[in-house]
């Protein structure tokens, strides 16, 4: 799935609100965006150099990583205004069917509430193994779909294996 143009639009303005033409270049370098440095007002940038991530297969994963911070760090003086704009961006996202997760994904939100609720149940039992392939099956799913589900099996793996072990089971 593509990033529609009007979450490109309202991502661009709430990233250039808040980061510094440097700060951009290192937001989008370090997220993996390819290619030259767009020129133009930080808008301009933002907007240019995400249609450019647009044409990669990693296109939800390196727009996850763009937003992680934007999302998840604790707001500085203009609480306000940083609210505001996250609510913008999450608003994009839930109109074209994209949920931005903690830790940098952005996936189809067809398939959020079993991810989310699969989530929440392997940290709250603290299984690391378990987690592990989660992760993994996640990190994949965008760009190797063919990993993502090698990495799902390794997770129904972890998973009996917790749960042979917990409950005191002869493993098979």
């Amino acid at each position: 799935m593509k990033i529609p143009n009007p979450v490109i639009i309202v991502v661009a303005s709430a990233l250039s609100e808040h980061y510094t033409h440097a700060g951009l270049n290192d937001l989008f370098m370090e997220a993996g965006a390819a290619g030259d440095i767009p020129v133009g007002n930080k808008m301009d940038k933002c907007a240019a150099w995400l249609k450019t991530v647009n044409q990669d297969v990693n296109r939800l994963s390196i727009l996850g990583r763009l937003l992680e911070n934007y999302l998840e760090l604790e707001t500085p003086e203009d609480a306000e205004g940083w609210r505001a704009g996250r609510e913008k961006v999450r608003s994009a996202l839930a109109r074209y069917g994209l949920v931005y997760h903690q830790g940098g994904k952005v996936i189809s939100s067809s398939g959020s509430t079993p991810i989310a609720t699969l989530n929440e149940i392997i940290r709250r039992r603290d299984l690391p193994a378990v987690e592990e392939e989660f992760q993994r099956a996640l990190e994949f799913c965008e760009a190797k779909p063919e990993s993502a589900v090698t990495a799902a099996c390794a997770l129904i793996e972890a998973l009996c294996k917790s749960y042979i072990t917990e409950e005191g089971l002869q493993p098979p």
